[in-house]
Protein backbone atom coordinates (compact mmCIF):
# COMPACT_ATOMS: atom_id res chain seq x y z
CA UNK A 1 0.00 0.00 0.00
CA UNK A 2 1.37 3.36 -0.97
CA UNK A 3 1.56 6.13 1.58
CA UNK A 4 -0.39 8.46 -0.68
CA UNK A 5 -3.41 6.11 -0.58
CA UNK A 6 -3.61 6.15 3.19
CA UNK A 7 -4.57 9.63 4.57
CA UNK A 8 -3.16 8.76 7.99
CA UNK A 9 0.30 8.28 6.60
CA UNK A 10 0.51 11.53 4.63
CA UNK A 11 3.25 13.77 5.83
CA UNK A 12 1.96 17.25 6.46
CA UNK A 13 3.59 20.20 8.07
CA UNK A 14 2.01 21.60 11.23
CA UNK A 15 0.89 25.17 10.67
CA UNK A 16 0.64 27.16 13.95
CA UNK A 17 -2.02 29.37 12.34
CA UNK A 18 -4.35 26.36 12.21
CA UNK A 19 -4.32 26.04 15.99
CA UNK A 20 -7.57 26.91 17.74
CA UNK A 21 -7.25 29.95 19.94
CA UNK A 22 -10.42 31.04 21.71
CA UNK A 23 -11.11 34.75 21.53
CA UNK A 24 -10.80 36.51 24.89
CA UNK A 25 -14.00 37.71 26.49
CA UNK A 26 -14.66 41.33 25.48
CA UNK A 27 -14.28 43.93 28.18
CA UNK A 28 -17.72 44.68 29.66
CA UNK A 29 -19.06 48.11 28.90
CA UNK A 30 -19.34 50.41 31.90
CA UNK A 31 -22.89 50.98 33.14
CA UNK A 32 -24.63 53.83 31.31
CA UNK A 33 -25.01 55.72 34.55
CA UNK A 34 -21.25 56.16 35.02
CA UNK A 35 -21.11 58.80 32.28
CA UNK A 36 -20.68 61.60 34.83
CA UNK A 37 -24.17 63.01 34.42
CA UNK A 38 -25.95 64.06 37.63
CA UNK A 39 -28.06 61.32 39.21
CA UNK A 40 -31.37 62.22 40.83
CA UNK A 41 -32.71 59.34 42.91
CA UNK A 42 -35.78 58.47 44.90
CA UNK A 43 -36.83 55.71 47.30
CA UNK A 44 -39.77 53.97 45.62
CA UNK A 45 -42.24 51.31 46.69
CA UNK A 46 -42.28 47.77 45.29
CA UNK A 47 -45.99 47.40 46.13
CA UNK A 48 -47.63 45.37 43.39
CA UNK A 49 -44.37 44.47 41.66
CA UNK A 50 -40.74 45.43 41.41
CA UNK A 51 -41.44 46.99 38.00
CA UNK A 52 -43.84 49.46 39.65
CA UNK A 53 -40.85 50.93 41.51
CA UNK A 54 -39.05 51.58 38.22
CA UNK A 55 -42.08 53.18 36.60
CA UNK A 56 -42.73 55.37 39.66
CA UNK A 57 -39.14 56.63 39.67
CA UNK A 58 -39.23 57.46 35.96
CA UNK A 59 -42.64 59.14 36.26
CA UNK A 60 -41.29 61.36 39.06
CA UNK A 61 -38.27 62.39 36.97
CA UNK A 62 -35.63 60.32 38.76
CA UNK A 63 -32.82 58.52 36.95
CA UNK A 64 -31.69 56.48 39.99
CA UNK A 65 -33.64 54.72 42.73
CA UNK A 66 -33.57 52.78 45.96
CA UNK A 67 -36.03 50.12 47.11
CA UNK A 68 -36.62 47.65 49.91
CA UNK A 69 -36.58 44.17 48.36
CA UNK A 70 -38.97 42.91 51.07
CA UNK A 71 -40.69 44.37 54.13
CA UNK A 72 -38.08 46.38 56.05
CA UNK A 73 -39.67 45.83 59.48
CA UNK A 74 -40.20 42.06 59.55
CA UNK A 75 -38.07 38.95 59.71
CA UNK A 76 -39.24 37.07 56.67
CA UNK A 77 -38.29 33.74 55.25
CA UNK A 78 -36.45 33.83 51.97
CA UNK A 79 -38.54 36.05 49.72
CA UNK A 80 -37.81 34.66 46.28
CA UNK A 81 -37.99 36.55 43.01
CA UNK A 82 -39.12 34.47 40.06
CA UNK A 83 -36.61 34.37 37.19
CA UNK A 84 -39.23 35.74 34.78
CA UNK A 85 -39.90 38.68 37.13
CA UNK A 86 -36.17 39.37 37.52
CA UNK A 87 -35.66 39.29 33.73
CA UNK A 88 -38.62 41.61 33.18
CA UNK A 89 -37.26 43.97 35.84
CA UNK A 90 -33.77 44.07 34.29
CA UNK A 91 -35.21 44.67 30.81
CA UNK A 92 -37.48 47.48 32.06
CA UNK A 93 -34.60 49.08 33.99
CA UNK A 94 -32.49 49.08 30.83
CA UNK A 95 -35.38 50.48 28.79
CA UNK A 96 -35.96 53.31 31.30
CA UNK A 97 -32.20 53.95 31.71
CA UNK A 98 -32.37 53.95 35.51
CA UNK A 99 -29.23 53.54 37.58
CA UNK A 100 -27.59 53.14 39.91
CA UNK A 101 -30.15 51.08 41.74
CA UNK A 102 -29.79 50.35 45.44
CA UNK A 103 -31.57 47.91 47.77
CA UNK A 104 -31.90 49.23 51.31
CA UNK A 105 -31.35 46.43 53.83
CA UNK A 106 -33.97 45.45 56.40
CA UNK A 107 -34.06 47.75 59.46
CA UNK A 108 -33.75 44.76 61.83
CA UNK A 109 -30.38 43.57 60.53
CA UNK A 110 -27.51 43.98 63.00
CA UNK A 111 -24.45 42.04 61.82
CA UNK A 112 -22.50 43.04 64.94
CA UNK A 113 -25.15 41.87 67.43
CA UNK A 114 -23.78 40.28 70.60
CA UNK A 115 -26.83 38.01 71.00
CA UNK A 116 -26.22 34.85 68.92
CA UNK A 117 -29.86 34.54 67.78
CA UNK A 118 -30.05 38.15 66.54
CA UNK A 119 -26.65 37.86 64.84
CA UNK A 120 -27.69 34.61 63.12
CA UNK A 121 -31.01 36.06 61.94
CA UNK A 122 -29.20 39.19 60.76
CA UNK A 123 -26.68 37.20 58.74
CA UNK A 124 -29.47 35.14 57.18
CA UNK A 125 -31.54 38.22 56.36
CA UNK A 126 -28.56 40.07 54.90
CA UNK A 127 -27.67 37.03 52.81
CA UNK A 128 -31.24 36.97 51.46
CA UNK A 129 -30.93 40.69 50.58
CA UNK A 130 -27.73 39.95 48.65
CA UNK A 131 -29.41 37.07 46.78
CA UNK A 132 -32.32 39.31 45.75
CA UNK A 133 -29.88 42.07 44.81
CA UNK A 134 -27.99 39.68 42.57
CA UNK A 135 -31.21 38.62 40.81
CA UNK A 136 -32.18 42.24 40.19
CA UNK A 137 -28.60 43.45 39.46
CA UNK A 138 -28.62 45.96 42.32
CA UNK A 139 -26.10 47.21 44.80
CA UNK A 140 -27.02 46.56 48.43
CA UNK A 141 -26.98 49.30 51.01
CA UNK A 142 -26.37 48.17 54.57
CA UNK A 143 -27.48 50.47 57.33
CA UNK A 144 -25.33 51.37 60.30
CA UNK A 145 -25.88 53.78 63.17
CA UNK A 146 -24.09 56.60 61.31
CA UNK A 147 -23.91 55.73 57.60
CA UNK A 148 -24.94 53.54 54.70
CA UNK A 149 -22.36 51.50 52.84
CA UNK A 150 -22.66 50.32 49.26
CA UNK A 151 -21.81 46.65 48.93
CA UNK A 152 -21.32 44.88 45.64
CA UNK A 153 -19.19 41.83 46.37
CA UNK A 154 -18.90 39.27 49.13
CA UNK A 155 -18.88 40.60 52.65
CA UNK A 156 -16.56 39.44 55.39
CA UNK A 157 -18.06 40.01 58.82
CA UNK A 158 -16.12 40.02 62.08
CA UNK A 159 -18.43 39.04 64.91
CA UNK A 160 -17.85 40.17 68.52
CA UNK A 161 -16.32 36.79 69.40
CA UNK A 162 -13.72 36.99 66.60
CA UNK A 163 -15.47 34.50 64.33
CA UNK A 164 -15.20 35.32 60.67
CA UNK A 165 -18.24 34.83 58.46
CA UNK A 166 -18.28 35.19 54.69
CA UNK A 167 -21.63 35.97 53.13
Amino acid sequence: METSDNPFLLEEQFDPEDEYRPEPEPEPLPPFWTDGSPRIGIHTSIAGSYINALESAKKLGANALQIFSASPRMWQGAVKIAETDAQAFRAKREELQLGPLVIHANYLINLAAVQPMLRTRSIQAFHEELVRARWLRFFTAGTTARSSVLREKSLKVRTPRSHSITL
